[in-house]
Protein backbone atom coordinates (compact mmCIF):
# COMPACT_ATOMS: atom_id res chain seq x y z
CA UNK A 1 0.00 0.00 0.00
CA UNK A 2 1.14 3.90 -0.80
CA UNK A 3 1.49 6.24 1.66
CA UNK A 4 -1.94 7.71 0.50
CA UNK A 5 -3.64 4.75 0.77
CA UNK A 6 -2.36 4.07 4.31
CA UNK A 7 -3.55 8.11 5.15
CA UNK A 8 -6.69 7.19 4.45
CA UNK A 9 -7.08 3.80 5.60
CA UNK A 10 -5.71 5.72 9.48
CA UNK A 11 -8.09 8.40 8.75
CA UNK A 12 -11.18 6.16 7.91
CA UNK A 13 -10.56 3.94 11.12
CA UNK A 14 -10.32 6.98 13.18
CA UNK A 15 -13.48 8.50 12.09
CA UNK A 16 -15.19 5.09 12.17
CA UNK A 17 -13.92 4.78 15.94
CA UNK A 18 -14.90 8.75 17.01
CA UNK A 19 -18.47 7.69 15.14
CA UNK A 20 -19.20 4.57 17.02
CA UNK A 21 -18.32 5.73 20.74
CA UNK A 22 -20.71 8.92 20.11
CA UNK A 23 -24.12 8.25 21.86
CA UNK A 24 -27.05 7.42 20.12
CA UNK A 25 -30.17 9.29 21.03
CA UNK A 26 -32.56 7.08 22.85
CA UNK A 27 -36.38 7.25 21.87
CA UNK A 28 -38.77 8.11 25.13
CA UNK A 29 -40.63 5.97 26.12
CA UNK A 30 -44.34 7.06 26.43
CA UNK A 31 -46.80 6.08 28.84
CA UNK A 32 -50.58 4.96 27.66
CA UNK A 33 -53.24 7.93 27.89
CA UNK A 34 -55.46 6.91 30.69
CA UNK A 35 -58.94 8.00 32.13
CA UNK A 36 -59.12 7.01 35.90
CA UNK A 37 -62.35 7.37 37.09
CA UNK A 38 -62.13 7.61 41.18
CA UNK A 39 -65.10 6.58 43.11
CA UNK A 40 -66.49 9.78 43.73
CA UNK A 41 -67.36 9.74 40.09
CA UNK A 42 -64.38 12.58 39.04
CA UNK A 43 -61.74 11.44 36.53
CA UNK A 44 -58.38 12.31 35.87
CA UNK A 45 -56.66 11.88 32.40
CA UNK A 46 -53.18 11.91 31.05
CA UNK A 47 -50.36 9.85 30.70
CA UNK A 48 -49.28 7.04 32.69
CA UNK A 49 -46.39 7.82 34.26
CA UNK A 50 -46.14 5.46 37.08
CA UNK A 51 -47.52 2.58 38.79
CA UNK A 52 -46.70 1.96 42.35
CA UNK A 53 -48.19 -0.85 44.82
CA UNK A 54 -50.04 1.98 46.37
CA UNK A 55 -50.70 4.80 43.63
CA UNK A 56 -50.80 5.58 40.23
CA UNK A 57 -49.04 8.81 38.69
CA UNK A 58 -51.05 10.23 36.22
CA UNK A 59 -49.44 13.01 34.54
CA UNK A 60 -51.10 15.94 32.02
CA UNK A 61 -49.61 19.13 31.01
CA UNK A 62 -49.53 21.30 33.93
CA UNK A 63 -48.05 18.47 36.20
CA UNK A 64 -48.90 15.12 37.62
CA UNK A 65 -51.20 13.50 39.74
CA UNK A 66 -50.65 10.97 42.55
CA UNK A 67 -54.02 8.72 42.67
CA UNK A 68 -54.15 6.61 45.52
CA UNK A 69 -55.49 3.03 44.57
CA UNK A 70 -58.18 3.18 47.32
CA UNK A 71 -59.71 5.92 45.44
CA UNK A 72 -59.58 4.16 41.83
CA UNK A 73 -63.04 2.79 40.38
CA UNK A 74 -61.78 1.98 37.14
CA UNK A 75 -59.12 2.52 34.58
CA UNK A 76 -59.66 3.06 30.93
CA UNK A 77 -56.48 2.80 29.34
CA UNK A 78 -57.15 4.37 25.67
CA UNK A 79 -55.98 2.75 22.55
CA UNK A 80 -55.56 4.47 18.84
CA UNK A 81 -58.73 3.12 16.49
CA UNK A 82 -57.65 0.22 13.89
CA UNK A 83 -60.54 1.34 11.84
CA UNK A 84 -58.48 3.33 8.90
CA UNK A 85 -56.36 0.08 9.08
CA UNK A 86 -59.22 -1.85 8.65
CA UNK A 87 -60.45 -0.34 5.83
CA UNK A 88 -57.54 0.19 3.42
CA UNK A 89 -57.07 -3.64 4.21
CA UNK A 90 -60.33 -4.74 3.60
CA UNK A 91 -60.74 -2.02 0.18
CA UNK A 92 -57.05 -3.67 -0.83
CA UNK A 93 -58.11 -7.33 -0.45
CA UNK A 94 -61.51 -7.01 -1.69
CA UNK A 95 -60.05 -5.28 -4.78
CA UNK A 96 -57.42 -7.43 -5.40
CA UNK A 97 -59.29 -10.71 -5.14
CA UNK A 98 -62.11 -9.29 -7.38
CA UNK A 99 -59.84 -8.28 -9.99
CA UNK A 100 -58.10 -11.67 -9.92
CA UNK A 101 -61.02 -13.48 -10.24
CA UNK A 102 -62.19 -11.76 -12.87
CA UNK A 103 -58.78 -12.09 -14.83
CA UNK A 104 -59.21 -16.02 -14.47
CA UNK A 105 -62.64 -15.73 -15.72
CA UNK A 106 -62.34 -13.67 -18.74
CA UNK A 107 -59.95 -15.33 -21.27
CA UNK A 108 -59.26 -11.88 -23.04
CA UNK A 109 -56.66 -8.99 -21.18
CA UNK A 110 -58.70 -7.24 -18.44
CA UNK A 111 -59.64 -3.88 -18.86
CA UNK A 112 -58.91 -1.25 -16.33
CA UNK A 113 -62.85 -0.74 -16.26
CA UNK A 114 -62.49 -4.56 -14.91
CA UNK A 115 -59.81 -3.33 -11.69
CA UNK A 116 -62.31 0.10 -11.36
CA UNK A 117 -65.63 -2.13 -11.01
CA UNK A 118 -63.80 -4.44 -9.00
CA UNK A 119 -63.09 -1.84 -6.37
CA UNK A 120 -66.37 -0.59 -6.36
CA UNK A 121 -68.72 -3.73 -6.00
CA UNK A 122 -66.66 -5.66 -4.16
CA UNK A 123 -63.93 -3.64 -2.33
CA UNK A 124 -65.89 -1.03 -1.24
CA UNK A 125 -67.89 -3.31 1.10
CA UNK A 126 -65.12 -5.33 1.96
CA UNK A 127 -63.43 -2.38 3.05
CA UNK A 128 -66.56 -1.29 5.59
CA UNK A 129 -66.34 -4.64 6.79
CA UNK A 130 -62.61 -4.32 7.46
CA UNK A 131 -63.17 -1.19 9.06
CA UNK A 132 -66.08 -2.43 11.19
CA UNK A 133 -63.50 -5.53 12.48
CA UNK A 134 -61.02 -2.18 13.06
CA UNK A 135 -63.44 -0.14 15.46
CA UNK A 136 -63.81 -3.79 17.41
CA UNK A 137 -60.06 -4.48 17.75
CA UNK A 138 -59.50 -0.90 18.75
CA UNK A 139 -61.86 -0.93 21.88
CA UNK A 140 -60.28 0.91 24.74
CA UNK A 141 -59.69 -1.85 27.69
CA UNK A 142 -61.26 -0.96 31.02
CA UNK A 143 -59.97 -2.26 33.87
CA UNK A 144 -62.54 -2.24 36.94
CA UNK A 145 -60.80 -2.57 40.57
CA UNK A 146 -63.70 -4.16 41.93
CA UNK A 147 -63.39 -7.25 39.50
CA UNK A 148 -59.75 -7.69 39.48
CA UNK A 149 -57.35 -8.69 41.92
CA UNK A 150 -54.70 -6.11 43.12
CA UNK A 151 -51.49 -7.81 42.02
CA UNK A 152 -53.42 -8.45 38.51
CA UNK A 153 -54.56 -4.93 37.81
CA UNK A 154 -51.02 -3.54 39.04
CA UNK A 155 -49.03 -5.66 36.59
CA UNK A 156 -51.49 -4.87 33.85
CA UNK A 157 -51.03 -1.57 34.33
CA UNK A 158 -47.70 -1.58 34.81
CA UNK A 159 -47.03 -2.43 31.26
CA UNK A 160 -48.29 0.83 29.93
CA UNK A 161 -46.48 3.33 31.97
CA UNK A 162 -43.66 5.11 30.91
CA UNK A 163 -41.34 4.15 33.45
CA UNK A 164 -42.45 0.56 34.78
CA UNK A 165 -41.36 -0.69 37.81
CA UNK A 166 -38.81 -3.62 38.16
CA UNK A 167 -40.74 -5.36 41.48
CA UNK A 168 -44.13 -4.90 39.99
CA UNK A 169 -43.24 -6.87 36.69
CA UNK A 170 -41.28 -9.75 38.66
CA UNK A 171 -43.75 -10.07 41.36
CA UNK A 172 -41.79 -9.11 44.22
CA UNK A 173 -43.01 -7.53 47.38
Amino acid sequence: MGTRTQRVVAWSVAAALLLASAPLPARERKGAQVVVQLEDGSEIRGELLMVKRDCLVVGNGSGGSFVSLEEIGSVRIKKKSKAGTGFLLGLLGGTLITYGLSRNAHSCNPSEMDFVMSGLFVGLPAGGLGALIGLGAGNDPILKTDEMKMEKLLGRLNRHACTPDAALSTGQK
